[in-house]
């Protein structure tokens, strides 16, 4: 009878062990589930407010925490992608503007959101490659004050054949 007395103690013991893991990893969960809707109804709340990146910043820790909630992962997507637009064709509209250093600045955001975004990468080698041709352009320019007609034509040349468009 001692033995089956132990081993029911034993028994409980284990039991009660159990039930706390379970408990706390069930608090885990649940605290976890809490910080995802905390942060996302911050993150709405600062795009209702205009401020869409901050706001994206925190969706994203929203489906962070809760990486399979659909609701929260959908409204992430859908907002960066939103974003992202709006920056690119800001960027663009700079470039088109000649103003190479907005251009520049609002693509290097776009890269800070997305890494690896394509359109952002290829604005960026656009710019170097206006950077380039405002170069060869000045040096045209000042060659001709000089008379030196061979270096301005050899400099107008290379930005006609790499770029026959460039005006």
């Amino acid at each position: 009878m001692h033995i089956f007395k132990l081993n029911t103690q034993t028994f409980a013991l284990r039991s009660f062990r159990i039930s706390s893991y379970l408990v706390s990893v069930l608090a885990l969960i649940s605290l976890a589930g809490c910080a995802a809707q905390i942060a996302y109804r911050d993150g709405v709340n600062l795009i209702d407010r205009g401020q869409v990146e901050q706001g994206l910043k925190r969706l994203n820790e929203a489906v962070e925490a809760a990486p399979g909630d659909a609701v929260y992962r959908s409204k992430y997507l859908q907002t960066k992608d939103a974003l992202l637009r709006s920056m690119l064709d800001e960027a663009d509209r700079r470039l088109r503007a000649k103003n190479l250093a907005g251009a520049r600045d609002q693509y290097n955001q776009i890269l800070r959101i997305e890494r690896d975004h394509p359109r952002a990468i290829d604005g960026i080698r656009t710019l170097d490659q206006e950077v380039r041709f405002q170069e060869l352009m000045n040096n045209a320019k000042q060659a001709a004050t000089r008379n030196n007609r061979e270096v301005a034509l050899n400099s107008l040349r290379t930005i006609l054949i790499e770029m026959p468009s460039h005006q």
